[in-house]
C-alpha cells in the first residue's frame, strides 16, 4: 500500500461492493472514450454495457492479484487492472457480456479489431494492463500517473515488459511519459482506432 498527499493506493478488496466500486470508477473514467461509446451507443447502453464489462475485468484482475485502487480525499478515485504473467481474462464471461450488450452488426468488427490488437501482444512473459482510469471528479491531480507507476513497479522488479492497448488517442502521451511506445494503429471499418503499446523490460 502507498499513501501520499491524501491519496492511498491499495489492492481492490474481496467484497462485492469493492468490485462494484472499482468498476464504477472505470465506468466514469471511460464515459467519453471514443471506442467505448462506439461499442455501446447512447448513454443507457453505455452505462449498462460498460458496467457489466468492467465488473468482469475487475474480478479477473483481482483474482490474479493485480487490481489496484486509488482513493482521493478518502473516496475511490480510480482503478488499474493488471494481469501478471500467466494470467488471462475470462474470455467466456467477456464474450457473454458482449453478446448481451453490443449490437450484432458491431460484434464482427469488434472481434476483428481485438484479434488484430492481440497479434501485437508479446509471446514472452509480460504484465498486461487491461484498464486504468480516474473518475473525472479527481482528474488533474496526478492520480493516474501515481496509479500507473505503482503497477509498473512490479514489472520493473521482475524485469518484465508491460503491454496495453489504448482506446483513446488522447492517452498516448500519458503512456509515453511512463515508457510505453506505440506498436501500431489498428483500424477496422468505421470503428475508432486502437493503439497497442509496449513498455520494454527494465
Amino acid at each position: 500500500m502507498e499513501a501520499s498527499n491524501n491519496t492511498t493506493i491499495a489492492s481492490v478488496g474481496n467484497a462485492p461492493h469493492d468490485i462494484e466500486r472499482a468498476a464504477a470508477s472505470l465506468v466514469l473514467a471511460f464515459d467519453t472514450d471514443p471506442f467505448m461509446r462506439w461499442m455501446y451507443g447512447g448513454p443507457d447502453g453505455y452505462l449498462r454495457g460498460s458496467a457489466a464489462l468492467f465488473r468482469v475485468l475487475v474480478a479477473d484482475a483481482r483474482g490474479a492479484g493485480g487490481a489496484l485502487t486509488i482513493a482521493g480525499d478518502g473516496r475511490g478515485a480510480g482503478t488499474a487492472l493488471w494481469l501478471p504473467p500467466g494470467a488471462e481474462d475470462d474470455d467466456a464471461a467477456i464474450d457473454d457480456v458482449v453478446r448481451q450488450t453490443v449490437e450484432a452488426p458491431l460484434r464482427k468488427v469488434l472481434g476483428e479489431l481485438i484479434s488484430r490488437v492481440y497479434e501485437t501482444r508479446p509471446t514472452t512473459p509480460h504484465w498486461y494492463l487491461s484498464s486504468i482510469g480516474i473518475d473525472p471528479a479527481f482528474r488533474d491531480r496526478g492520480l493516474g500517473g501515481r496509479l500507473l507507476a505503482q503497477g509498473l513497479q512490479a514489472c520493473d522488479a521482475a524485469h518484465l515488459p508491460a503491454w496495453l492497448w489504448s482506446s483513446n488517442p488522447r492517452n498516448l502521451d500519458f503512456y509515453g511519459r511512463h515508457g510505453f511506445e506505440a506498436l501500431a494503429t489498428i483500424r477496422v471499418g468505421d470503428a475508432p482506432p486502437l493503439f497497442p503499446m509496449l513498455r520494454a523490460a527494465r
